[in-house]
């Protein structure tokens, strides 16, 4: 019953449509914003100087491809997995400075409001990995009829709401 849930191609294009909205997004933001992001990159301190520019370039390089390739049937799974590698490796980054006991490092996630590190960033980008399992699924279940179209639209706005709460409550709590 679970796996054909999480085979419904409702399910899996609900999933892959976030993961792609959330890396075009912030990928997008990073890159309008270089030197912010850049700034944020530096004050992680886990790469030298010189590779700080080269690592503040890849991180949304990474994103918008990942996102893009999320976005289509026949790149969904190597999409899915390369979200999973960009989520692992900026989790990896906070969870690091947070066991540092750095917490007052702006996340670096994008967007015009500065978010600090925090074990619910990392509880966060957990969730999204396992969102991205359904997602490297995508085009496994049955075909797609025409209204299904309107419950994904439906489904993909509400994720997103959701999302966009969640990173709301994350901003207000520290």
């Amino acid at each position: 019953m679970l796996t054909e849930f999480i085979q419904d191609p409702i399910v899996t294009r609900a999933c892959a449509s976030l993961i792609a909205v959330i890396l075009l997004v912030g990928g997008w933001q990073k890159l309008r914003d270089f030197e912010l992001f850049s700034a944020a990159v530096e004050n992680y301190r886990l790469v030298s100087v010189s590779l700080v520019r080269p690592v503040a370039l890849m991180v949304p390089a990474a994103e918008l491809t990942a996102g893009v390739t999320l976005l289509f049937p026949a790149t969904c799974a190597l999409g899915s997995l390369l979200a999973v590698a960009i989520l692992f490796f900026v989790t990896t980054a906070v969870a690091i400075n947070l066991l540092r006991g750095m917490r007052d490092i702006d996340c670096g996630c994008g967007g015009s409001s500065s978010q600090t590190i925090s074990w619910a960033l990392v509880v966060r980008n957990l969730v999204l990995a396992l969102l991205t399992l359904p997602a490297a699924q995508q085009g496994i279940g049955r075909a797609l009829v025409w209204g299904d179209y309107f419950t994904l639209v439906a489904g993909v706005l509400a994720l997103v709401g959701l999302y966009l709460c969640t990173n709301q409550l994350l901003n207000n709590s520290t």
